[in-house]
C-alpha cells in the first residue's frame, strides 16, 4: 500500500495545515506569556511555533524568523542548533528560580520534588550541552542567490546600442 508524501506546506491536506497552523499560534501564545512571566520560557515556544508554521504557513514562519528581538535566536537554532551563552545563562537561571519558587510555593512531597528536580536538571543539561554559536559569519541571504540576481540584472541591462550585454554573464 503506497503512502502519500507532501513536500511543502501547500501540498499538505487542508486539515493538517490548519492543525499545524493552530498549534503554531498556540505556541506563539505560550511564548508571549513566557515573555511576560519571568519563570516561563519564551524562545522554546517560538522555536516550536516556527516548526509548526513551516508545515502550515511560510508567511508566518518568515515573520517569526525576521522578528527583531527573537528572530536571531530562532535563526541561530535553525541554522546551527546553537544556543548563545546569554541564552544558556538565562535558561538555567530561569529553571533554578522556577524550581525554588515551586519548592517554596507548592510544598511538594519529596517524590514530586525529586521528579521536578530531575526534569529541571535534565532540561538544563540539554540546554547547556548545545553548541555555542560559530563565529564565522554566515550570510542572512544565500550568497549564491545574490550572485544569481546580480548576474540576471547585468544580463538584462542593455548596452549602449540597446542589446543585452551577454559578456556580463
Amino acid at each position: 500500500m503506497a503512502t502519500l508524501k507532501w513536500n511543502s506546506a501547500h501540498e499538505r491536506p487542508p486539515l493538517m495545515r490548519w492543525l499545524w497552523f493552530a498549534l503554531g499560534w498556540l505556541m506563539v501564545g505560550l511564548g508571549v506569556i513566557g515573555a511576560l512571566l519571568p519563570v516561563m520560557p519564551t524562545t522554546i515556544f517560538l522555536i516550536l511555533a516556527v516548526g509548526c508554521f513551516a508545515r502550515s504557513s511560510p508567511k508566518f514562519e518568515q515573520r517569526l524568523l525576521a522578528h527583531p528581538r527573537y528572530g536571531p535566536s530562532l535563526r541561530l537554532w535553525r541554522e546551527q542548533g546553537a544556543v548563545s551563552r546569554k541564552g544558556k545563562a538565562f535558561a538555567s537561571a530561569g529553571m533554578a528560580v522556577g524550581f525554588v519558587l515551586f519548592c517554596w510555593g507548592a510544598h511538594p512531597s519529596w517524590r514530586l520534588l525529586l521528579g521536578v528536580g530531575l526534569f529541571f536538571a535534565a532540561s538544563a543539561g540539554y540546554v547547556l550541552s548545545r553548541p555555542a554559536p560559530r563565529l564565522d559569519p554566515t550570510p542572512l541571504v544565500d550568497v549564491g542567490d545574490a550572485e544569481t540576481r546580480a548576474a540576471r540584472r547585468r544580463a538584462s541591462t542593455p548596452d549602449s546600442d540597446g542589446t543585452p550585454d551577454d559578456a556580463a554573464c
